[in-house]
């Protein structure tokens, strides 16, 4: 990109978008926008103002929070997402299989988004993320889907980067721990999160590959300990890697 049609105070506009959408339910304010995206303060109370006159943030005292105008915006995308059409008929399959809830996940901005959800016939709600969540790669198993088949090389960068909290005590917090993780994973073709995000919630995950093993997404299954025991991992992993290989398949791939 040509930098000399960039317009700073946009690209400032869209980082401090970026960084809110993180936490898209917590308030912030200007100081916390400041410090995180590195925008002096006076400059980022403007841009906080503007995206708020926008409807792009709501204002409530000194917390902003997402607004409005993104959702049109978010709807928008998400229909344009090819993968997003192709792949809802499996997930729906995958979902009356299992009885579970079926997400389909796609890696950005150093982050897992959830980019459709199938709910299931007991459904986590409490749990299950929404189209548009932002999820950790380290302790999802979507994420450690895109750590594994497109990030491997790049975790102890991600590591310096991103604090890798300790969500619950089976959450892995280590570039150590992760790598093994990502070689099981790669060697067993899932990942899994084993109470790692939420306590009491199992989840599993599958790349979706294109024509040249290139990853493009990723399955996940979101179900609790108590319906998706360990003894039910080899049925349940069985059909989302089937559901997982279809989709390839529709993507132009083959796995």
């Amino acid at each position: 990109m040509a930098t000399e049609y960039v317009i700073p105070n946009l690209g400032k506009a869209c980082r401090a978008l970026k960084w809110i959408q993180r936490e898209p339910e917590k308030p912030v304010t200007v100081k916390m926008v400041s410090k995180a995206v590195g925008i002096p303060y006076t400059t980022c109370f403007r841009i906080l103002q503007t995206l708020t006159a926008e409807k792009f943030l709501r204002r409530e005292g000194d917390n902003y929070y997402l607004g409005s105008a993104l959702i049109p915006l978010g709807l928008g995308a998400r229909k344009n997402m090819g993968i997003r059409k192709v792949a809802l008929a499996f997930l729906q399959e995958l979902s009356e299989q299992t009885g579970e809830t079926v997400q389909l996940a796609i890696p950005t901005e150093n982050r897992s988004m959830i980019l459709e959800v199938v709910y299931g016939s007991h459904p986590l709600s409490a749990t299950t993320s929404r189209p548009g969540t932002l999820v950790e790669l380290y302790c999802s198993a979507t994420g450690k889907v895109f750590l594994t088949w497109a990030l491997r090389d790049k975790l102890e960068g991600l590591a310096k980067a991103e604090k890798f909290v300790r969500r619950t005590p089976k959450t892995l917090v280590t570039v150590e721990e992760l790598a093994r993780e990502c070689e099981v994973i790669r060697e067993r073709g899932y990942a899994i999160d084993e109470e790692e995000y939420f306590l009491g919630v199992r989840c599993i995950a599958a790349p979706v590959l294109d024509s040249e093993k290139r990853l493009l997404a990723a399955v996940g299954i979101t179900a609790s300990v108590i319906t998706l025991p360990v003894g039910k991992l080899p049925e349940f992993s069985d059909k989302l890697l089937e559901t997982a290989r279809k989709i390839s398949r529709e993507m132009g791939g083959h796995h």
